[in-house]
């Protein structure tokens, strides 16, 4: 689960696909936003952030240490995605593109 408790949807392509068929849309474009390395990258942020806790000072030495890390990360992730061929199977998002005439 992701944003708990704002959580409410989660749409893959094949979804959106129908969700637009069936209301009448024709021509959709579905793109991914992100390949596998950005997804995992931001999946491991969110989760390592979950354990930064105790006393203030301890927080923000954690921070500190994390935020490098966090941030050269999510920096070479969109670079890996572009080995990733199957974008569609972990993506962050998707665009549509469809037209209603």
């Amino acid at each position: 689960m992701h944003e708990i408790p704002y959580d409410y949807f989660r749409y893959t392509p094949y979804g959106l696909r129908y969700m637009f068929e069936k209301a009448g849309f024709k021509d959709i474009s579905i793109e991914a936003l992100s390949g596998f390395f950005v997804t995992s990258i931001l999946k491991i942020n969110y989760f390592s952030a979950r354990f930064i806790k105790g006393p203030k000072p301890l927080r923000w030495l954690i921070l500190y240490l994390l935020v490098p890390i966090w941030t050269i990360c999510q920096f070479l992730a969109p670079y890996l995605d572009k080995f990733d061929k199957n974008w569609d199977a972990e993506a962050v998002g998707y665009i549509v593109l469809a037209w209603k005439r």
